[in-house]
């Protein structure tokens, strides 16, 4: 998981507006507060359907007698300057925005994490046009709970994971924001974090974090398989993309690409050694050509 500071997003725009420019020509600037760059980590980014950039992360200093008269902001930004817009007060001040994730029909989706409660999130719908923000309650029985995982999509549906007490539970959100529950499953941990992924296949899922080793469910909650040949604390997904059909992931700090036999149900490690990465923080970026860009950070080197 990597955590863009300023110093990286000049690196990752440049990147990105050279890769949507067809000129060939590179162009790097360094912007700061001065130029309006009013995030100190940026967590989320993505475009909108017009091909602004959208940022999102947290201030590093949230003392309430720093920010008081201060809300955290996400901001869009052209190319050339930011435009900020403040987020909503709801419930308890927000502090932090960990995902930003485009729907179909162009809105967002913000993963928020909120004050006071450290794991605490809760689920945005934001409408880059009218810049209106909407909170989506989650299913009545888990009106309560206040882990959410980052929504991921499979076969263009919606889903999140949510947790109360010990029950897990996948929920699949509709364009009309209703939250229809699928299946629930039991965890004596609190797995669902920044480090939760899901993965989903035809007739299965893979769900993974860094408290809960790898299990298989199939889509009617019946635990297919627990992944047991990945013995170690930190034996966890890290980052996921798929070329020709194979889904490759990598696992946290593991230089080995492995890839997800669908038929077998195995995670098996890929024969190509100039695949593996050492890296003390990894991204996998997909454009909407289903190419795939790999950014590592390994001590000073990106």
């Amino acid at each position: 998981m990597l955590l863009i500071h300023k110093s990286l997003l000049s690196f990752i725009l440049l990147l990105s507006f050279n890769g949507l420019g067809q000129t060939g020509r590179v162009y790097h600037e360094v912007f700061s507060k001065q130029d309006g760059f009013d995030i100190d980590i940026v967590r989320a980014m993505n475009f909108d359907n017009d091909g602004f950039l959208w940022l999102g992360g947290e201030n590093l200093d949230i003392r309430k007698i720093v920010v008081s008269n201060k809300k955290l902001v996400i901001q869009r930004f052209n190319g050339n300057s930011f435009h900020s817009i403040p987020l909503p007060e709801i419930d308890q001040r927000i502090l932090k925005i960990n995902q930003i994730y485009k729907r179909n029909d162009g809105k967002f989706y913000i993963r928020a994490g909120i004050e006071e409660v450290v794991h605490e999130q809760i689920l945005l719908l934001f409408d880059p046009y009218s810049m209106a923000f909407e909170k989506i309650d989650i299913s009545e029985d888990l009106a309560k709970s206040s882990r959410l995982s980052k929504v991921f999509n499979f076969q263009d549906k919606d889903y999140i994971l949510t947790q109360k007490g010990e029950s897990v539970t996948l929920l699949n959100i509709d364009q009309n924001l209703v939250t229809t529950p699928l299946f629930s499953f039991k965890s004596d941990t609190s797995i669902i974090d920044l480090f939760t992924r899901v993965i989903g296949f035809e007739d299965f899922l893979i769900i993974s974090d860094n408290q809960f080793k790898l299990h298989a469910f199939d889509w009617n909650g019946n635990d297919l398989k627990k992944f047991s040949h990945f013995k170690n604390e930190n034996d966890w997904i890290d980052e996921v993309f798929v070329k020709d059909n194979i889904t490759y992931l990598f696992m946290y700090n593991n230089p080995k690409l492995y890839y997800i036999d669908e038929n077998t149900l195995e995670i098996l490690t890929s024969s190509s050694k100039s695949a593996e990465i050492e890296s003390t923080n990894l991204i996998v970026l997909q454009d909407e050509y289903s190419n795939n860009l790999v950014i590592s950070e390994n001590g000073n080197t990106i």
